[in-house]
């Protein structure tokens, strides 16, 4: 919802029959959950609908492999339209926690940027105040886990990353510690 094409081309849309909750389970202490689109026939999930092109298409798939995709109908204004939503398959459903307070940053952005309701927004921002605040410190390690994951996979690239951080780290306690 905050990437600068979704922030000026995305609109608030509603998708009945489905929540958002923080179920997919994401890296402990770091991104403990992610907003998924459950399945709820007594629910309506408030979200931002917006367009893509191929080449954006295949960099969001490589990114949300998890999710099934769903052609939906979603209430966009006074329009009914007709979009593919990424749905949280029932097998990687766990329990709802709280995300991390830099994904939750994200969401009170988009949320805010496209009027999503203020209750949702609140939310957001309360979870943005006391959620795990490690990613937001790591978030300079995008780039090179992005780089190396182009090589050998995400979740090696960011393996790597860490070690090698933890490596340097435990290396200056020892020089300083002598």
């Amino acid at each position: 919802m905050a990437q600068p094409h979704v922030l000026e081309h995305g609109r608030h849309a509603v998708l009945p029959g489905y929540s958002a909750r923080f179920v997919l389970r994401g890296i402990p202490f770091v991104e403990p959950r992610f907003l998924a689109l459950v399945e709820d026939a007594d629910a309506e999930a408030h979200g931002v609908l917006f367009s893509i092109d191929d080449a954006g298409w295949e960099e969001m798939s490589r990114h949300e492999m998890t999710y099934e995709r769903r052609l939906v109908r979603v209430q966009a204004g006074d329009e009914e339209v007709e979009a593919i939503a990424l749905v949280a398959p029932r097998w990687v459903l766990r329990t709802e926690r709280p995300p991390s307070a830099r994904y939750a940053r994200l969401l009170v952005v988009g949320g805010q940027a496209h009027g999503l309701p203020d209750e949702l927004v609140a939310r957001w921002r309360g979870y943005a105040e006391t959620g795990p605040k490690l990613s937001i410190h790591l978030a300079g390690l995008r780039y090179p886990v992005v780089w190396l994951a182009r090589y050998i996979g995400t979740p090696a690239a960011a393996l790597i990353v860490l070690l090698t951080i933890t490596g340097l780290a435990a290396g200056c306690v020892r020089l300083l510690l002598g």
